[in-house]
């Protein structure tokens, strides 16, 4: 019998294609990394409010978020019982902005502006609310009027 080792031409070349495809499409994060920056903030943005809902519903009582957009970054605060004496805040963060934009139900949040939203004790809105970051690509999220904040557009 004949044993032959190694690969052969054809194994090679599939495995060389692969390689190249896989470093074309990974090659746009590193040439724009505001791209992955914003996707980021998207994804940490989404979790923010996934944190606000559940902390309305734990506590049952209303929690605030405001986002804030200056030249550089966006500012993100949570607050327990807004408006009450015994209003908390419950989480602040700062994430850069690196030349991205945001626009919430298709309205672009100018520098110095923001956006705020109230959970009710259940958890909900008063309306369902679009928002896209943009950085080349667009990343949406959208926060439905029962609370539930998913990464897309908005469903009718």
């Amino acid at each position: 019998m004949k044993h032959t080792q190694g690969f052969t031409l054809v194994e090679l070349t599939l495995t060389i294609i692969l390689i190249g495809i896989l470093s074309v499409s990974a090659s746009a994060l590193f040439f724009n990394p505001s791209a992955l920056s914003a996707l980021a903030v998207r994804d940490q943005l989404l979790s923010a409010l996934n944190q606000a809902q559940l902390t309305a519903l734990s506590n049952g009582q209303p929690v605030q978020l405001q986002l804030t957009q200056t030249a550089n970054n966006w500012q993100l605060v949570l607050t327990l019982a807004p408006g009450t004496p015994q209003a908390l805040e419950v989480q602040r963060q700062t994430y850069d902005r690196e030349q991205a934009s945001l626009a919430i139900n298709g309205a672009a949040l100018a520098n110095g502006g923001s956006w705020s939203q109230t959970f009710s004790a259940q958890g909900a809105l008063a309306a369902s609310q679009q928002l896209v970051l943009s950085s080349g690509p667009t990343h949406a999220l959208c926060v439905s009027a029962a609370g539930y904040a998913y990464t897309g557009t908005c469903q009718p």
